[in-house]
């Protein structure tokens, strides 16, 4: 519940309002981000940032835990394995931060509302593309942006984040102007980012995932008859152009690789 700082404030002042869940998990994405930077200081504020929401209601931790008990099997099965791992002490550290982190994930679902999830992660990320443009990091060979991040894909996949999530509260028509404009902003400055960092995969999914937003955007807005036809029509041309495609494969990603820059061993990476 939202908490007034000033809630007998007279006429003519501005009240500030502040939800403890939504500070808490803003600050714990923001700590999380800033981990490649500064290492074990934002993994520690992560932790403390994301145990405080936890454990600010504990009766409520332990009910959202018993109605996520798929992931909670996930995690004690990686826990259980220190019984047969090469490294135990290392696998018992990792087991326990996917714990924490299962912990610190399953309040945030289950206490912020989508779309107050959603400003969250717009302010977390853009805060973080802010202090990469401060930091001014690059590849020493030129090629690729790096900001905050220790890789060029990194940073792309943080800028794709920031650019679909400023799309989608930029095309809310619900919303105030004030974060429809935040939206279309922080948008920009993400596509910039992605554009920057010279990464394929981060450009091939950032557009493929605005192209599927564009199509159930114009999908919304056609009565349910319709829409049903429409998306049974796309689901049919999608599939016939996927036969193309595995038809294709070798001729087009001769010419995709040809294009990019790449060759068929991924950089050295098979």
């Amino acid at each position: 519940m939202p908490v007034a700082l000033r809630p007998q404030a007279s006429a003519g002042d501005i009240v500030v309002t502040l939800c403890p869940n939504a500070a808490l998990a803003l600050a714990a994405l923001s700590a999380l981000l800033f981990v490649p930077m500064m290492g074990g200081m934002a993994a520690a504020g992560f932790l403390a940032f994301g145990l405080a929401l936890v454990l600010r209601r504990p009766a409520a931790a332990l009910a959202e835990a018993r109605a996520q008990a798929p992931l909670w099997l996930l995690a004690l099965w990686c826990l259980a394995s220190v019984i047969w791992s090469d490294d135990p002490a290392l696998t018992l550290r990792y087991g326990v931060q996917l714990a924490l982190t299962f912990a610190v994930a399953i309040a945030m679902a289950s206490r912020l509302a989508p779309l107050t999830f959603l400003k969250l992660v717009l302010a977390a990320y853009l805060l973080a593309a802010l202090a990469s443009f401060a930091t001014g990091r690059a590849r020493s060979d030129g090629l690729g942006f790096l900001g905050i991040f220790n890789s060029k894909n990194a940073l792309a996949n943080a800028a794709s984040i920031l650019l679909l999530a400023g799309v989608c509260l930029a095309v809310d028509r619900r919303l105030p102007l004030r974060w429809r404009l935040a939206g279309a902003g922080a948008a920009g400055l993400g596509g910039l980012q992605v554009l920057m960092a010279h990464s394929v995969g981060g450009a091939v999914a950032s557009a493929t995932v605005l192209g599927a937003l564009a199509l159930l955007l114009a999908l919304r807005r056609l009565p349910p008859r319709p829409r049903l036809v429409a998306g049974i029509i796309g689901t049919l041309a999608a599939g016939l152009a996927l036969i193309a495609l595995v038809a294709q494969i070798d001729v087009l990603a001769a010419r995709f690789l040809d294009a990019t820059g790449r060759d068929f061993t991924l950089t050295g990476r098979t």
